[in-house]
């Protein structure tokens, strides 16, 4: 066997740099001036962060940054540790949340930890053995301005041990389809283990454009937020530490390491 990457630079070459970070920082700071002093409060302390106080908020890029580094690498090891045992299958999937819309200005509404909670009551009453998971929330517009604008949170990770049927037959109850949501749920299998995982904790947020293409179906363009509402979704998730970005099941997230619940082994096991 080669030598494992020791850095997230080695395992994954486009991972946002030092610098992207830093700018995407100095754009929320730039979003949050004005009068509001709990706007200011939370600016202060990112600009603190940007000078070598760590605020470890659930909404700083150079926090999440480091996070997701972390996250990424220990994940990968402790899969990479069982997967030694016996060959599990790995199922990534994202998921529209029922619960989880908002209007526009009423984000504040949003109560990070209880949706955390519900995923992985979710996760632990469908017995998958090991999950992966973190929250991803975007700006929903419609293109033809047929529908108003809302805020949507999804939850997205990968589920070790369980392949894609098992994994959809799980979940597909909890996320019935809609006429404005007619894939709620998506599951395929995880080819890219460190992308994923990536991309589990998502490093910024974005607004999502829907669009008819020229084949006549319906599509999406991603586009940067705007300042004001870059303000409100940085006021609501500042409110959190940085532990509200993940939800994991059968595991325990340290800062160096991830360490797997008792039972857990024992359950890959006998899914192998």
């Amino acid at each position: 066997m080669g030598s494992q990457p020791q850095t997230i630079e080695q395992l994954l070459p486009k991972f946002e740099t030092e610098q992207t970070v830093f700018e995407r920082q100095s754009e929320i700071i730039r979003a949050l001036k004005g009068d509001d002093p709990v706007a200011t409060r939370l600016a202060d302390k990112l600009k603190a962060c940007a000078n070598g106080s760590p605020c470890k908020l659930s909404m700083c890029p150079i926090c999440v940054r480091t996070l997701r580094a972390s996250f990424v690498l220990a994940a990968r090891r402790v899969i990479k540790k069982v997967q030694r045992r016996q060959e599990l299958p790995i199922t990534a999937f994202s998921a529209v949340l029922k619960n989880g819309r908002y209007p526009v200005g009423k984000l504040a509404q949003m109560n990070v930890p209880l949706i955390n909670r519900r995923v992985q009551r979710q996760h632990q009453r469908a017995q998958f053995p090991l999950v992966f998971a973190g929250i991803d929330i975007s700006l929903n517009e419609d293109g033809r301005q047929t529908r108003r604008s809302h805020w949507q949170v999804q939850a997205y990770g990968v589920v070790v041990g369980l392949d894609v049927e098992a994994v959809k037959k799980a979940l597909q109850h909890l996320y019935p389809h809609t006429s404005s949501t007619p894939r709620p749920l998506r599951v395929r299998v995880c080819s890219e283990l460190p992308e994923a995982l990536s991309y589990a904790i998502k490093p910024g947020f974005v607004r999502r454009i829907s669009y008819i293409d020229d084949t006549g179906r319906r599509n999406t363009r991603r586009c940067s937020l705007k300042p004001p509402q870059l303000l409100e979704l940085a006021l609501s998730l500042g409110r959190y530490k940085l532990p509200v970005r993940y939800a994991l099941t059968g595991c325990k997230l340290y800062r160096d390491r991830i360490d797997l619940n008792r039972g857990v082994r024992k359950r890959l096991k006998e899914l192998a």
